[in-house]
């Protein structure tokens, strides 16, 4: 059995967030099997600071010598919750941590699959990809990197306590909001970021709305293009659709969840993993989820076409699988009952986190990279790899296909080269 070790979480800083969510669920998880945990929110604290504390961790966070204070806790495993690219913040950061005698075992939660070729990237001895389709284009987008990095398939660890199918929550929302109890609701929850959200959503509910009297739409923290959008909708339309700002905590959250019959996601960018779309399938509800090739992709296969939900792969297919959810209550129940069941099976932190543990072990006890490598290669289990063709089925699983135009800007998008010029395209205009 491998000795305790000292594995220090560190995030941007300990706010309400899907990432710091997730920091914190592996946080306790290293303390509840065995492991001195600490955490370090290296741009300050925030809520989750106390919880974090309520469950007898260290945290590092609202001082100013907050990274001195870490680096002193003498952590042997450094675990970093990034998107992946060079960021200045986290790298004097990162260079007090490695200064750390004996140096620790680095690890990284790549959030967006980025591939970063900086002294920075070299420095992780492991990269935790959310997702078989961030797998994929991490491996892509890296392929020309030396010494290769080593990394792994490692999805969020959710919590599933906080959400569930709760029809006495449901039914209070939708009289506050004055949603009859015989509507079917479609919702959103997201950030007022346009980049989260894409006003075909209202187009699609627009073109149902137009057959269904019944049909309502739920959105909270839409974007200000999807507002404009609701405004230009007929009255009888804009009627039926209800706008909430913000919900704060989990009870609201899953009270909005339960009041809904289907969840759609249709966001520019897409999802890396999507923690909404797992708090949605945890309360029974299915989804409809627009695939974006040629950015974040997890939705598809965090969803699953007819598991958790239906794929779309247009706007035409987005308001085809929200018109067969409609017209089939049947259906609504098999995809939501499936979806729960996913989650907890794939998903769920007492799946998730006894494989991670498995994994950080072995990464400090490789003497190499390669050995760490062909020792993850051998775990049961374990991804290291998702090819072309793996991930070519994963697209082709949905209502309709994604266009020649899409295809070819996904082609593009995942070269390399290509790749690599617009990242330095990109820091020259910063």
């Amino acid at each position: 059995m491998t000795p305790p070790l000292r594995i220090l979480t560190v995030a941007p800083n300990l706010g309400p967030g899907g990432t710091q969510r997730v920091a914190q669920n592996y946080a306790i998880g290293y303390a509840e099997a065995g492991h001195a945990s600490a955490v370090l929110g290296y741009g300050g604290g925030g809520p989750r600071a106390e919880s974090l504390r309520r469950a007898g961790l260290e945290v590092f966070a609202e001082a100013e010598d907050a990274v001195d204070a870490a680096a002193e806790w003498h952590p042997t495993v450094v675990h970093v919750h990034r998107g992946g690219d060079p960021f200045a913040p986290i790298t004097p950061v990162l260079d007090r941590l490695a200064a750390v005698e004996p140096r620790p075992t680095f690890i990284e939660t790549s959030v967006f699959a980025r591939a970063d070729d900086t002294a920075t990237g070299r420095l992780f001895d492991l990269h935790l990809q959310l997702t078989r389709w961030c797998m994929w284009k991490w491996r892509k987008w890296s392929r020309s990197i030396r010494p290769e990095p080593v990394g792994v398939v490692m999805p969020y660890a959710i919590d599933p306590t906080s959400f569930f199918p709760d029809p006495k929550a449901a039914v209070a929302f939708r009289s506050a909001h004055e949603i009859p109890a015989s509507a079917i609701v479609y919702g959103r929850i997201g950030q007022p970021d346009e980049a989260k959200w894409m006003p075909e959503l209202v187009d699609s509910f627009r073109s149902v709305a137009e057959h269904h009297e019944d049909a309502y739409l739920l959105v909270v923290g839409p974007s200000p293009s999807v507002r404009q959008r609701i405004e230009s909708l007929p009255p009888s339309a804009a009627a039926r659709v209800r706008i909430v700002d913000f919900l704060h905590g989990d009870d609201a959250l899953r009270a909005a969840y339960s009041a809904m019959d289907v969840f759609v996601l249709a966001a520019r960018i897409g999802e890396s993993f999507g923690m909404v779309l797992a708090e949605a399938m945890l309360c029974g509800v299915p989804v409809v989820a627009r695939s974006r090739p040629a950015r974040d992709n997890s939705q598809i296969e965090v969803v699953g076409h007819e598991e958790g939900g239906l794929i779309a792969a247009n706007v035409a297919a987005t308001t085809e699988a929200m018109e067969r959810l409609h017209r089939d209550s049947d259906l609504r129940a098999r995809l939501g009952a499936r979806g729960r069941q996913r989650v907890l099976e794939r998903y769920s932190a007492e799946v998730v986190l006894p494989q991670l543990i498995e994994v950080v072990e072995a990464a400090v006890a490789a003497p190499s990279r390669e050995a760490l490598r062909q020792r993850l290669a051998a775990m049961p289990g374990v991804v290291t790899h998702v090819s072309d063709a793996e991930a070519t089925a994963m697209l082709t699983r949905s209502i309709g296909r994604p266009s020649l135009v899409e295809r070819a800007v996904m082609v593009a998008s995942h070269h390399p080269g290509l790749y690599g010029a617009w990242r330095r395209l990109r820091d020259l205009v910063r």
